[in-house]
């Protein structure tokens, strides 16, 4: 169960569980609700979990906002609970307020970002099956999408309470 921030120390723990899953039981189910985090440790997430040589169910257990939609994007099925809901927006790189950007920096950081940017589009139109003219207003202003459009999307597979079953191991993260 994924409830922290996607950040570097956080991939580990996600795919150390899910290897370490697999290992004892037949089926992975991977739990999110997750404000999101660092885009490229979702980008990691979803390369890495989709390399696996077995299939990972994803279940959106509120919220999966931001990086974390990337994590949710991996599963095949995906699943969510009712009145859950996903947040995306634009891509943008946040720093520490006391780092120094020569023109230099700025202009490499702008390209890695423009990279970055057009892998998450590519990602949430393809595999997330939102509209272009939705992932482009999220540019603007942060996407709420309610669970019964990303139903219609095709984001989400089904909607239907979660449940761990007796006997089940839940890991959170």
């Amino acid at each position: 169960m994924v409830v922290e921030n996607i950040e570097d120390d956080t991939c580990r723990k996600i795919l150390s569980a899910v290897i370490d899953g697999r290992t004892m039981y037949d089926e992975v189910h991977l739990c999110i609700s997750s404000h999101g985090g660092d885009i490229q440790q979702g980008l990691l997430l979803f390369d890495a979990l989709r390399g696996l040589s077995f299939p990972i169910t994803t279940h959106n257990l509120g919220y999966v906002n931001s990086a974390a939609v990337l994590l949710y994007l991996a599963g095949r099925p995906r699943l969510a609970v009712p009145d859950s809901s996903f947040t995306i927006h634009g891509t943008a790189w946040e720093r520490a307020s006391w780092e120094r950007w020569t023109v230099e920096r700025l202009k490499v950081v702008t390209e890695r970002l423009g990279e970055l940017d057009t892998r998450v589009r590519t990602l949430l139109q393809d595999e997330g099956h939102i509209p272009s003219r939705l992932v482009d207003a999220s540019y603007i202003t942060d996407q709420l999408i309610p669970v019964n459009h990303a139903v219609d999307f095709g984001l989400v597979d089904e909607v239907k309470p979660f449940g761990a079953m007796p006997g089940d191991s839940v890991s959170v993260i």
